[in-house]
């Protein structure tokens, strides 16, 4: 194995915590957060979130995943890097497709079959206790059926002790939850998957023969056709994920891989778009300037700049900033306002 120079592997693992933890390191140094402090942050009214997001589970014919924001500001700022680390495309691979090893970019495969099949929203958990007293709030997260009723419940992982590996993306998120999570949506013997399959196709005017006919062009032996028709499928999922997971459970190797190749297409933009398709309600994408160099760290969010002091000097020089993306929660933690209450408010 060729061996890594040591100031590329310095200049790598401190890119890589400027660009990912740099929020984290601030609070982890007893600095200010580079975004906004919770009592400046706007109101959100989480009921109409909660509205929005129950109308396109009902529309879609899809079950929900309610997020829970913990109260504490460090433990939300974790989950919100986790979602990013998510959801932001990063350079996958390379994979093999087509028996030809390609890098592209977007979220992993199980990612993007967990987000395209769901309407994700996230609420603080004092409006989720309001709103499901009989649910278990510190949860990680809760599944909703198509009409807004929990169904089960993802408990939380025990979070590690060390601030370190706190700051971590997979601390709060990781890929064995991520597994669970599409498990219990399919369901015992996938009995939920299909009865989701069932609604879409009760929905499409056609009862779905369009995306089958597509899916069978994904085994064609011209890559021109499977191309044109991954791109057709890939507009296609928000009304037919199901079905599309139904094909792959019993589909070959060869054409799950280009299943996962359409959800992942379908949830590869990053789009400011509270409302985009993959992305959960309650979040939306804040833009942050990077600056690099030996002395430390400098992150700006509109006029304001925050100097992050780094674990230690590497006499390594990167000028220069770097625009990076984040999700952040609309409101901070303990801001929950319901609509009656802002219409009190003069």
């Amino acid at each position: 194995m060729p061996k890594t120079d040591r100031r590329q592997f310095l200049a790598r693992t401190t890119a890589a915590a400027a660009v990912l933890g740099f929020p984290f390191a601030v609070r982890a140094t007893g600095g200010e957060p580079p975004d906004a402090a919770p009592a400046d942050r706007p109101p959100v009214d989480y009921a109409a979130l909660f509205a929005k997001a129950r109308e396109r589970m009902q529309a879609e014919h899809k079950p929900g995943v309610l997020i829970v924001i913990p109260p504490g500001e460090d433990d939300a700022a974790a989950l919100e890097l986790a979602i990013t680390f998510l959801l932001a495309p990063t350079l996958v691979g390379p994979a093999l497709i087509d028996g030809k090893f390609i890098e592209h970019a977007g979220p992993a495969p199980a990612t993007a079959r967990l987000f395209s099949r769901t309407v994700c929203v996230a609420l603080p958990r004092d409006d989720i206790q309001k709103r499901f007293p009989d649910a278990d709030a510190a949860a990680l997260c809760l599944i909703l059926d198509a009409d807004g009723n929990v169904i089960e419940t993802v408990p939380a992982p025990a979070m590690p002790a060390d601030q370190a590996a706190r700051t971590l993306p997979t601390a709060a998120l990781s890929a064995a939850i991520i597994a669970d999570m599409n498990a219990r949506l399919d369901g015992p013997d996938g009995q939920r998957l299909a009865a989701d399959a069932k609604a879409q196709r009760a929905a499409l005017t056609d009862g779905g023969k369009e995306i089958d006919r597509l899916l069978g062009l994904l085994t064609d032996g011209s890559d021109r056709t499977r191309e044109l028709a991954t791109k057709s499928l890939a507009t296609q999922a928000a009304a037919g994920t199901a079905i599309l997971l139904e094909k792959r459970k019993t589909a070959s190797p060869e054409l799950a891989e280009r299943i996962d190749g359409v959800l992942v297409a379908a949830c590869s933009g990053l789009e400011a778009d509270i409302a985009a398709p993959h992305l959960p309600y309650g979040v939306a994408w804040r833009d942050f300037t990077v600056f690099l160099d030996c002395g430390g760290v400098c992150a700006t969010l509109g006029d304001r700049r925050i100097n992050i002091r780094p674990p230690a000097k590497c006499g390594l020089s990167r000028p220069g900033p770097a625009a990076r993306r984040f999700l952040r929660f609309l409101g901070s933690p303990e801001a929950v306002v319901t609509a009656t209450a802002k219409k009190a408010d003069p």
